[in-house]
């Protein structure tokens, strides 16, 4: 079985509708539309499954291609500073209901195999070096797509409190707190 298939098999077992792939020529179109070409690994990524339906339990959405966009397109509202400093990069996930994205370096050539960004930590951070790459360690550990971002609790960007107008947020996640008594 290949990855696509597996990790789509994951999502269903989860009770997410995995719809299915999309078309070439919807793939083509996106291409056109944006000028770019998709990286083989992620064109046979959609033409097996148009993401993956919704927040899987590992608190992933990975999105259709008819929601991927760039992210000076997503990053409209003001408290978002760092709009464009993710050029020819286009989102394709999030993590827990958008806290941060992933979004990938697309350019004219397919196999040009660009890298994938977390969108929403204090500076750009390069998680995978390619779609590929980035989808077999979500295959193999999700939590290894957080490079970036500290587990520590209340260490989140200050935008994230600023949007919900609190000078803190207090999480408890299950596993957390084993993290931060190794930080203290």
């Amino acid at each position: 079985m290949d990855l696509w298939h597996s990790i789509r098999q994951k999502w269903e077992q989860e009770g997410l509708p995995a719809p299915p792939g999309v078309i070439v020529e919807a793939l083509s179109a996106f291409e056109r539309g944006y000028s770019v070409a998709l990286p083989h690994a992620m064109r046979g990524y959609f033409e097996a499954t148009n993401g993956n339906g919704g927040m899987d339990r590992d608190f992933y959405t990975f999105w259709p291609l008819e929601e991927m966009k760039p992210v000076r397109e997503e990053l409209v509202d003001p408290i978002h500073t760092d709009r464009f400093d993710y050029p020819d990069c286009y989102l394709f996930a999030d993590y827990l209901l958008w806290c941060w994205a992933y979004a990938i370096h697309l350019t004219g050539d397919a196999e040009t195999n660009g890298p994938i960004y977390l969108v929403g930590g204090e500076t750009p951070v390069v998680v995978a070096a390619t779609f590929l790459e980035f989808m077999q360690k979500y295959a193999a550990d999700p939590d290894s797509l957080m490079t970036g971002i500290s587990r520590k609790k209340n260490n989140l960007p200050q935008r994230i409190f600023d949007a919900f107008g609190v000078d803190q947020l207090s999480l408890e996640f299950d596993g957390l707190n084993s993290v931060e008594e190794e930080d203290r």
